[in-house]
């Protein structure tokens, strides 16, 4: 993102003022990132009551909107430059 290193957020205010300095781009490429790194450390569960088991589908939610919104991004790009020849 940008060509900087890695940051490390401490806490949620640090986090929404480097949002804060982002591009919309940017912040819909890190949302569809950090949902997509969840998805592997979800494992099958049998019980219905298990709390991870509760987790599946919101973040399966959270990957497909973060990846619908990529996608609208850059046809928006794409019609944007299209126009502009």
């Amino acid at each position: 993102m940008g060509g900087q290193g890695m940051t490390d957020f401490q806490d949620q205010k640090e986090l929404r003022a480097w949002l804060a300095t982002r591009s919309r781009q940017e912040i819909t490429l890190f949302a569809a990132r950090a949902a997509l790194r969840v998805l592997p450390m979800l494992r099958r569960s049998g019980d219905v009551g298990d709390p991870q088991a509760t987790l599946i589908l919101p973040c399966f939610r959270a990957s497909s909107i973060s990846w619908r919104a990529g996608w609208r991004i850059a046809r928006q790009d794409m019609e944007i430059a299209a126009a502009a020849r």
